[in-house]
């Protein structure tokens, strides 16, 4: 079964859906806590949801949930198990896993926070799509399209500030969903030879998030702009220091 992956963008408000309350301890700072918290609560409101999510605590592809739990156990039981199985490792990127109502095995849902950044996968055949989950409010967004716009600025022409600005977005989404691929960093190396400044910025943010420190004292050793400089200097000392 394919995974398709999507950035999620939009208003977070959980609206009638009950919001989990087991995630403020995630290690990520409190809005990105707030944010999957919200997420989830949406998610849960839909019918093609089983509301027994689990943490990157476990394997995302197991779902450690007891398959002979009864829909009628006490409410103090659920609750406990759902404190258990939500439970988030320490250095892993926040993620929450639920099976989906489909007819074929396997077929899951999975959100992960990347700082402020959302992020969905689909494991599951057929038409579903992140909008049928998540409902209203919410835009999924492939790695096709933000490779797309990112495709009009690889020339060394000037460009406008809109076009710009939607540029550095794509590469900060494409960050994280690319966030465990290889692809990333020759994407990142490709761009960190732009001559617009906005972009390359982009570039060190998403290495900085990453701890992509050898690839960011090549920056240092290269980058010109003085502003620049000065941002990768306190990153790149930690990363000497370490």
């Amino acid at each position: 079964m394919t995974a398709r992956r999507y950035l999620i963008e939009g208003d977070s408000a959980s609206g009638d859906a009950e919001p989990l309350s087991d995630l403020g301890d995630l290690g990520d700072p409190e809005a990105s806590a707030q944010r999957l918290a919200a997420l989830a609560g949406q998610l849960e409101g839909s019918p093609l949801v089983v509301p027994r999510p689990w943490g990157s605590d476990f394997d995302p592809d197991v779902d450690p949930w007891p398959s002979t739990l009864s829909a009628e156990a006490p409410a103090a039981v659920w609750r406990s198990l759902r404190e258990r199985f939500t439970a988030q490792r320490p250095g892993r990127v926040p993620r929450l896993t639920w099976p989906l109502r489909l007819l074929e095995s396997g077929a899951r849902v999975t959100l992960e926070l990347h700082d402020e950044l959302a992020v969905m996968e689909l494991r599951a055949a057929g038409a579903t799509t992140p909008e049928e989950l998540l409902g209203k409010g919410q835009r999924a967004r492939t790695e096709q399209e933000l490779l797309a716009e990112l495709a009009s600025l690889r020339s060394g022409e000037r460009h406008s500030d809109e076009l710009l600005l939607r540029g550095r977005g794509a590469i900060v989404g494409l960050g994280a969903l690319w966030h465990s691929d290889l692809r990333l960093l020759g994407l990142l190396r490709e761009l960190a030879r732009h001559p617009q400044r906005e972009l390359r910025s982009a570039v060190i943010a998403v290495a900085s998030r990453l701890g992509y420190r050898l690839f960011l004292l090549e920056l240092l050793a290269v980058e010109t702009d003085r502003m620049l400089r000065r941002v990768l200097e306190p990153v790149t000392a930690f990363a000497e220091e370490a």
